[in-house]
C-alpha cells in the first residue's frame, strides 16, 4: 500500500504543473460526482459517467503532459486548462449583453424556456420550488 502511494506520488511529480492542475481539480471533480453517485437512485448511469468521466481524465491529463514537452507547451497546456472557463465566462458576457440589448425580463426568459420545453418544468417564481421539494412535479 505505502509502495503504491509514493510510486503515485513519483508519477504525481513527473507531470508539469498545467498537468498536475488539472489532475487535482478532476480527481475533486470525480470525488462529488461519487458522492452525488451514491445518493442517486439510478445506479447504471452514474457508475457509466463515472468511469467515462475517469478515462477523459486519464487521457487529458497524458495530453496535457505531452503538450507540455512541446515548444511553448507550459503556456499553451495552461491555455487548455483554463479555455472552458475563458470560454463559459465569454458566453455569460454575451448572454447577458443579448439579454440587456433586447429588453428581456425574468417572466420573457421563463416563458421562452417554457415554450421550448412544452411546457414541462413551467417556473412562476423562484420561491415556490425548493430544490428536491416539488409537490408539482411528478415522481
Amino acid at each position: 500500500m505505502v509502495s503504491s502511494v509514493s510510486s503515485g506520488q513519483k508519477m504525481f511529480k513527473k507531470l508539469c504543473g498545467p498537468a498536475q492542475f488539472y489532475l487535482v481539480l478532476s480527481l475533486i471533480s470525480l470525488i462529488l460526482y461519487l458522492v452525488q453517485m451514491l445518493q442517486s437512485r439510478n445506479k447504471m448511469n452514474t457508475v457509466t459517467g463515472l468511469v467515462v468521466q475517469a478515462l477523459v481524465v486519464v487521457v487529458w491529463t497524458y495530453i496535457l503532459n505531452w503538450v507540455c514537452s512541446l515548444k511553448y507547451g507550459n503556456k499553451i497546456a495552461w491555455f487548455l486548462v483554463f479555455l472552458p472557463l475563458i470560454l463559459l465566462i465569454t458566453m455569460m458576457i454575451v448572454l447577458y449583453h443579448l439579454i440587456d440589448t433586447m429588453g428581456l425580463t425574468k417572466e420573457d426568459i421563463h416563458r421562452m424556456i417554457n415554450q421550448q420545453n412544452g411546457g414541462y418544468g413551467s417556473i412562476h417564481n423562484d420561491d415556490d420550488i425548493i430544490e428536491g421539494n416539488c409537490s408539482s412535479c411528478s415522481v
